[in-house]
């Protein structure tokens, strides 16, 4: 976003042309999402459970993540994503609103919610998108891998659906899904889609990561994937980074404009000790 200052002495030609243009900055905006979006029909929660470290059972995370489908395009992030991302445009409606009135005091939302998942995955078409962050950068690059699923002949009823058994490799990952025909989209969590039917119930055989069905229902939300501050990555360049980024996250920080005080040895060490932990990546 485009930083905006109004001084007690400017002329009224110039509150004019700023104000201008302000209201094109908008409707561009505006327009962009309307083009890259578009209204979802179905919404699927899941329990999403993934240990941060492979090597320390104590630190799994879980979190409630949503799908929402429509007729061409899906989205897939975290509820409190879809959470902290509407406090956050809301703040920004607010700033437009002062702007417009010639006010400008930039309030930011207290108590943000806290996410553990962070990435985000847009399909559009044949097309899927994975968003992720490293620090306050956010990379958007293809889905590295491709699945194949192999429908094997297991069965079981998961909740009130009757289910089938997939299974695919998925990087370095072996993947187990179950998919009921009974909602029939090609859907699932994260890049975990393609089968005759809405995956119920998806894991690697490590039980790294796995998510289990929570609720669906109808539900119309348009979908539109993160339009500010994205990056654009091939998937290599994005994995590049992020070992920069665990090597050393305060030189990465610093990289980036933003200022920090010079740390120490120390606080250096243990600063890429605690992102060295962070080591299971679903992609």
């Amino acid at each position: 976003m485009i930083p905006v200052f109004f001084h007690k002495f400017y002329s009224v030609t110039d509150t004019l042309c700023n104000i201008i243009l302000l209201c094109l900055i908008m409707l561009v905006s505006v327009s962009v999402k309307a083009q890259m979006s578009e209204f979802s029909k179905i919404e699927v929660k899941y329990m999403t459970t993934f240990l941060r470290d492979t090597a320390d059972v104590t630190s799994k995370k879980q979190e409630i993540t949503v799908l929402r489908v429509g007729e061409n395009k899906s989205i897939f992030k975290s509820e409190m994503k879809l959470v902290r991302d509407s406090l956050l445009n809301e703040n920004e409606a607010q700033v437009k609103r002062e702007v417009a009135m010639g006010q400008f005091s930039f309030p930011m939302p207290g108590n943000l919610p806290r996410v553990s998942f962070k990435q985000e995955v847009y399909r559009n078409g044949e097309k899927t998108t994975i968003y992720d962050q490293l620090s306050s950068d956010v990379y958007y690059f293809d889905a590295p891998h491709a699945l194949k699923w192999n429908i094997t002949g297991e069965k079981k009823k998961i909740a009130t659906y009757n289910c089938q058994q997939a299974v695919a490799r998925y990087g370095n990952r072996d993947i187990i899904a179950w998919f009921t025909n009974e909602i029939p989209i090609a859907e699932g969590p994260y890049t975990f889609k393609g089968l005759p039917g809405l995956v119920v119930e998806v894991y690697d055989s490590k039980k790294h990561y796995h998510f289990s069905l929570i609720s669906v229902r109808q539900w119309m939300k348009r979908m539109t994937p993160p339009l500010r501050n994205v990056i654009p990555a091939t998937y290599d360049q994005f994995s590049k980074k992020r070992q920069e980024y665990r090597d050393d996250p305060t030189a990465y920080v610093s990289q980036n404009g933003i200022r920090v005080p010079s740390p120490t040895k120390e606080m250096r060490e243990l600063a890429r000790r605690n992102h060295q932990g962070n080591n299971n990546f679903l992609d």
